[in-house]
């Protein structure tokens, strides 16, 4: 996330984590805050949901480079793994501290957060060692009261929005790119680069041989 505010680190991905563990972590961290934003919205996974989701996260793993080996074996080991990270005392530097104040309060990279600033929903998003140390409101009685009140917000507002505006315009970028298209639409790009500032996410460059095509896909 650091490599956001330098035109010149952009093009850093993942892809450039070289440890394992580094990685895991970061690909799990991405995922545990779309698993409590799921669980929080809409409640929690079913045991079939969550086998899935492991699964899930484990080949975007391996596609990210990370051996079998490295892996945990299945949920419940891969939770108390995370469990075990979130326990740990990490420094908290000046760096990790303009960052996270960024993302939060500033409405994060390119000051274009949709819904407004995250800092309402923040307490009760982080890690509670966090909370303290961005200095958040306490995770009261109060202020969760207000937390679903926006919460429910941002639910009613979804609902009225297009299935275009609904989702992250990536998603709709990676749908295209599969059905062959070499390039997003305008549409989606404009929307990438208002969420984001970059007009194409997924990699550039690459489109789905003719002979590979489904009937009925085109260009």
């Amino acid at each position: 996330m650091m490599t956001l505010s330098d035109q010149a680190q952009r093009r850093k991905t993942l892809f450039d984590v070289r440890e394992s563990e580094t990685l895991l972590y970061a690909i799990t961290a991405w995922m545990d805050s779309c698993l409590a934003i799921y669980q929080a919205v809409i409640g929690p996974l079913t045991t079939a949901l969550e086998e899935r989701l492991f699964e899930e996260t484990m080949l975007l793993a391996e596609i990210m480079g990370i051996r079998e080996e490295k892996l945990p074996s299945h949920w419940h080991a891969y939770r108390h793994w995370w469990q075990q990270q979130q326990a740990q005392t990490r420094a908290l530097g000046n760096t990790r501290r303009q960052l996270g104040n960024a993302l939060i309060r500033s409405q994060g990279f390119p000051n274009r957060v949709p819904f407004g600033s995250y800092s309402a929903l923040a307490s009760f998003t982080v890690p509670p060692s966090l909370v303290e140390a961005f200095d958040l409101a306490p995770a009261n009685l109060t202020n969760h009261r207000r937390y679903q009140r926006q919460l429910q917000r941002l639910m009613d507002t979804l609902c009225h929005l297009p299935d275009k505006l609904r989702y992250q315009p990536v998603y709709y970028e990676a749908r295209e790119r599969l059905q062959g298209r070499a390039r997003a639409g305008l549409a989606t790009r404009l929307l990438n680069r208002w969420w984001s500032g970059e007009s194409e996410l997924v990699s550039s460059g690459w489109s789905m041989p003719k002979a590979d095509r489904l009937p009925g896909l085109s260009i």
